[in-house]
């Protein structure tokens, strides 16, 4: 049985505070319009192998370099656990990072 869901709507009566969204086409920067509609503090975005983290701040999205929800997570570990090719490995190569 698996642990992993994807949620592929939004309850709009829930408030969201992290989006991560895997990009399979251009336009990543653009897709912030529609998380500002639904004030997401923090959009993550994963596309060519490299995680970019936005923090909504005075009614626009600012490029960041760690994650003001995490603070204490170690993006670049996360980072290379994301681009092992096995997710047993790379879940083993996170927990012994952490």
């Amino acid at each position: 049985m698996s642990n992993l869901h994807f949620v592929t709507y939004v309850d709009c009566l829930t408030p969201t505070y992290l989006c991560i969204e895997i990009v399979i086409t251009s336009g990543s920067p653009i897709k912030l319009k529609k998380y500002k509609l639904m004030q997401v503090p923090e959009v993550w975005f994963w596309e060519d192998g490299t995680l970019e983290i936005y923090c909504l701040r005075q009614e626009e999205y600012e490029k960041v370099n760690n994650s003001e929800l995490l603070p204490k997570l170690d993006l670049s570990l996360l980072n290379r656990c994301l681009l092992l090719s096995s997710p047993l490995e790379a879940i083993k190569e996170f927990r012994r990072g952490i």
